[in-house]
């Protein structure tokens, strides 16, 4: 039964850690996104109160063109007390000089220009000036007569009241805004951070539990971050080839055991058979022949078992030296040549005279070669045929080697299962067959050595065989 892991809610520690670097980082960029628009919010606003002043007392000056001179009865032109007028209605004080620097007219309560001031004397020589003092803004701009002839002075003095209480509004909308923003930002760092933090402290509480030996543990693939949810669908594959390992690698000790402990329990009851003395000569002389017979099969399957784990040893590296593959195979034919005989059996070989030398240990070609033989004729009946093909393919990057039989096959359902270790098919006419079920798993650990693959290929019918390819690199 597989445990699931569910995503657990006591990670507080690694939530309020990861919704805190979210809330931070979110905070810095809108701190300095605040500074940097109230910097430009405020120069705007104090910029587009100057400009409007200049141009109101330019305004004013232009209607002031003619020389302005003081009249007997100490009244202002009619043209002066309507530019004075536009004035009033902006809140701003402005006073009229001659060229003297006499202040010849002011709009009421006007206060007079501190002795000195950069802004008029700046004016008179004919020069706009603005200057900012003490929360005012000063303008002088000069009157001038016929575009040349600088006949006096309008000054402007307008309060900055109105522009900083202006900003202190937009400073307090642009805080409202950011601390909302954050508080938005705070809650969805918050749920984002839940929805990466529990799944990942499931997989570490499955890891710690497959660590503690419990490996049916899973975790259970939720839909929350894609890439989260991918996490967890390959922990769990990863989980279960690991658990299909270590259950083969059962399967594998006790299937070994008990193909180890056949033979033993057979030689040890026969030597006992013999150490009691009351066999014949004939009698013990059958059991000597068993007994070597069984230690003979028993080298055999702890051969098998020591060459399968060094073909699967992931330090191998392939030997420098190149061999003829065709002086191998005809080794193995001649090999086989006795046991095809004796069951009256036709062999039929086909060697490409172009094979590639390969890198390739003798002994684990030889292995390879020889066990393919082997199942083909322990597996074929008497007067059956055994083709063997060995060639290149056309951009010499591979070789092949072909075992072809006409036995009695492998059922279509247990093809995957043959190169597994001790896997025998279960045939009623295989059973008194020898074999330790180790061939083509060897067969298949060599190949894969060397970068190469083992392909078979059955019917299941009786008569049509099974056909076997290796295929392996000429490089």
């Amino acid at each position: 039964m597989v445990a699931l892991i569910r995503p657990s809610h006591k990670t507080r520690a690694l939530h309020i850690q990861l919704s805190g670097t979210i809330l931070v980082t979110l905070a810095i960029g809108l701190g300095l996104l605040i500074v940097i628009a109230g910097a430009q919010m405020s120069d705007m606003s104090y910029t587009a109160f100057a400009h409007e002043q200049q141009n109101l007392a330019l305004i004013v000056a232009s209607t002031l063109g003619q020389p302005a001179e003081r009249p007997a009865n100490g009244m202002l032109q009619i043209d002066q007390q309507q530019a004075l007028a536009q004035v009033t209605q902006h809140n701003a004080f402005l006073s009229i000089f001659n060229r003297d620097g006499s202040r010849l007219a002011a709009t009421l309560n006007a206060p007079l220009p501190p002795a000195n001031a950069p802004e008029l004397s700046g004016a008179l020589r004919g020069q706009m000036v603005n200057q900012t003092r003490n929360g005012h803004l000063y303008i002088a701009v000069p009157i001038v007569h016929d575009s040349s002839l600088v006949i006096g002075a309008v000054w402007l003095d307008a309060s900055l009241e109105t522009v900083e209480a202006s900003l202190r509004e937009r400073w307090l909308i642009l805080f409202g805004a950011a601390f909302s923003t954050l508080a938005i930002a705070a809650l969805t760092a918050w749920y984002l951070a839940g929805r990466i933090v529990r799944p990942l402290s499931a997989l570490s509480a499955a890891a710690q539990q497959m660590a503690d030996g419990q490996l049916d543990t899973r975790v259970a693939e939720t839909s929350s971050v894609t890439e989260l949810a991918a996490l967890g669908s390959v922990f769990n594959h990863m989980a279960a080839q690991i658990e299909n390992t270590v259950a083969r690698q059962r399967e594998f000790v006790a299937n070994a055991s008990h193909e180890l402990r056949a033979p033993l329990s057979a030689i040890r009851l026969r030597a006992e058979m013999l150490a009691g003395g009351a066999l014949d000569a004939e009698e013990a002389g059958r059991y000597a022949g068993e007994i070597d017979l069984e230690a003979t099969q028993l080298g055999q399957l702890v051969s098998e078992l020591l060459q399968l784990a060094r073909a699967e040893d992931e330090t191998f590296r392939p030997p420098a030296e190149l061999i003829a593959p065709a002086e191998v195979i005809a080794d193995c034919l001649r090999a086989a040549r006795p046991g095809t005989t004796r069951k009256h059996q036709q062999l039929q070989v086909s060697i490409a005279p172009n094979l590639p030398d390969v890198r390739i240990a003798p002994g684990d070609l030889r292995s390879m070669v020889g066990n393919l033989l082997d199942n083909a004729t322990k597996y074929t009946p008497e007067g059956g045929c055994i083709t063997v093909n060995a060639y290149r393919d056309a951009q010499c990057k591979q070789w092949f080697i072909e075992v072809r039989d006409t036995g009695i096959g492998i059922p279509p359902e247990d093809l995957t299962r043959v190169t597994e270790r001790f896997f025998r098919v279960d045939r009623a006419h295989t059973r008194q067959i020898p074999g330790t079920g180790l061939g083509l798993a060897l067969v298949l650990a060599l190949a894969r050595r060397y970068g190469g693959r083992l392909d078979i290929q059955s019917s299941g019918i009786l008569g049509e065989g099974t056909f076997a390819r290796l295929q392996l690199s000429a490089a």
